[in-house]
């Protein structure tokens, strides 16, 4: 299944879960929680996939990062390094988050402790957006200072700065690494990692949320409600418009519900509360006519928040089923070892079908150690024989007396 969080202008934390479907089948979304998270504005949220969303970030106006378990519905901590309105969280791994402010800084946290273990300093305006490289190596961010700077992680120190000719609003890496975006605005530029552009995604209006599907193509979405797919190179090869949008659409994201080889879910959020999730592999990619060839696709999933709350962010991942833990720990009972007299381990006579049954046999140091303890006994035993037999003449000796 997946995970979707969606965070409003109110501070009203959602979260759904929807099943994994096969191609062309259809699905439900449930609604899991709805929460009164923040007093202000929730302007960030990010789950951790690694943990399969079992932790949950959301930042704010109110200048706070909370953290939640998912799984058990509650708030767990709060975190009030910054002093700025929280605009942007990452998750990298299990074991780093980040976090961009207002107050123009970017915060590296251990997620073990949650202890903040380096601030990167050197924006001179509001992070608008930041994105952590595949390797975990890099980081880039974007900020209302004009400037895009890539940040060495491992030093914890700017690596390089590159001056924009306007302010870009969105930054984002494809999953492989190999190219990064830039959001000005109507305009999406595509780069590879050596700053060279590949392409330039034009538009009629304003683009609030865009992702790499894969590494050759980028979905995009905005203003004139439509969901634009484009090549990195420039090219439109898809555009879709369904009966339901009906305002902006805000947020984007996407999920690898099949795997990271398979094509991925779209999940979108417009402005009025109402959510969707597409199949990639469901739209035609036609250069000649990239709308006309899409007019009868229909998302996997929806579903409508009726109060209309004003979304403003998005958080998707993978979440394996919750009875597949279960299944791990009562195979590993199965296979509890018993010790023998002789220190040797072996497992139960009548193992539990589909586990292997595995003898453990002693190691180097155990055998030296039985070999030289069954030498001692049977020194022993020589020694006993020996002394009875001298006995034995002695007695004999005597009687002969």
């Amino acid at each position: 299944m997946i995970r979707v969080v969606a965070g409003t202008y109110e501070g009203l934390l959602y979260g759904w879960e929807c099943p994994t479907v096969a191609a062309g089948e259809r699905a439900k979304m449930k609604l899991t929680f709805g929460y009164a998270a923040h007093s202000e504005c929730i302007k960030s949220v990010a789950l951790m996939a690694a943990k399969q969303g079992k932790t949950l970030l959301s930042g704010g106006s109110d200048e706070m990062i909370k953290i939640y378990n998912v799984d058990k519905r509650v708030e767990v901590g709060s975190l009030m390094e910054q002093h700025g309105a929280i605009t942007s969280l990452e998750f990298f791994g299990q074991s780093h988050a980040l976090s961009g402010s207002a107050d123009n800084s970017i915060c590296i946290w251990r997620t073990s402790d949650w202890n903040c273990l380096h601030i990167l300093g050197g924006h001179k305006g509001e992070i608008n957006s930041i994105a952590v490289h595949p390797s975990g190596k890099l980081c880039f961010s974007v900020a209302r200072d004009r400037t895009l700077r890539m940040w060495n992680l491992v030093k914890g120190r700017i690596a390089f700065i590159r001056r924009l000719e306007k302010e870009a609003e969105l930054v984002m890496i494809s999953q492989k690494g190999t190219h990064y975006a830039l959001g000005f605005g109507k305009d999406l530029s595509v780069f590879n990692m050596n700053a060279e552009l590949v392409g330039t995604l034009e538009h009629s209006k304003k683009i609030h949320c865009a992702a790499f599907a894969t590494d050759e193509y980028v979905v995009c979405g905005g203003d004139d409600k439509h969901i634009y797919i484009w090549k990195t190179n420039g090219t439109l090869v898809g555009k879709m418009t369904h009966k339901d949008i009906d305002a902006r659409i805000r947020c984007l994201q996407v999920v690898y519900p099949h795997g990271e080889d398979k094509l991925p879910w779209i999940v979108l959020a417009t402005s009025d509360g109402a959510f969707q999730i597409w199949d990639f592999a469901s739209f035609t990619m036609d250069e000649s006519s990239p709308e006309e060839a899409n007019k009868s696709v229909e998302p996997i999933a929806s579903t409508v928040l009726l109060t209309k709350p004003r979304v403003t962010c998005l958080s998707v991942c993978v979440a394996n089923e919750k009875v597949a833990v279960g299944a791990t720990e009562s195979e590993d009972a199965t296979t509890k070892t018993k010790k023998t007299k002789k220190n040797k381990k072996v497992t139960d006579k009548k193992p539990a079908a589909g586990v292997p049954h595995v003898v453990v046999e002693l190691d180097d140091g155990d055998n030296k150690a039985a070999d030289e303890d069954e030498s001692s006994k049977k020194r022993k035993s020589t020694d006993e024989t020996q002394r009875k037999n001298k006995n034995k003449k002695r007695k004999q000796k005597k009687s002969k007396q």
